[in-house]
């Protein structure tokens, strides 16, 4: 084969990988994983629902600022949580409830 036919091969090898690697999504959403989604729901239906009714979460559509602040209210009130179950309920929440 000449060299231009390598060059050509080449550039279209080298182009479709581009375009392979533009289009790939690299977002991360808020909630990563299907199981971190279940983590935050049975926060909720456990520790949420123990003080109040499922309907008064689900029912609520706050920004991450304010699931932030009503998950620190609650806390305060006497919600259960320790750090890692927190972000999780507000990855969740927020994912799942928000404007």
């Amino acid at each position: 084969m000449n060299r231009k036919l390598w060059e050509i091969i080449l550039l279209v090898i080298v182009g479709v990988m581009v375009v392979s690697c533009a289009s790939t999504d690299v977002s991360v959403p808020e909630a990563t994983t299907e199981i971190e989604t279940q983590e935050g729901k049975a926060i909720v239906e456990t520790v949420c629902t123990g003080c109040h009714s499922l309907n008064k979460v689900t029912s609520a559509s706050y920004d991450r600022a304010g699931w932030e602040k009503t998950v620190e209210r609650m806390i305060a009130k006497g919600a259960e949580l320790d750090s890692a179950q927190k972000e999780t309920l507000i990855d969740y929440l927020v994912t799942t409830y928000s404007k």
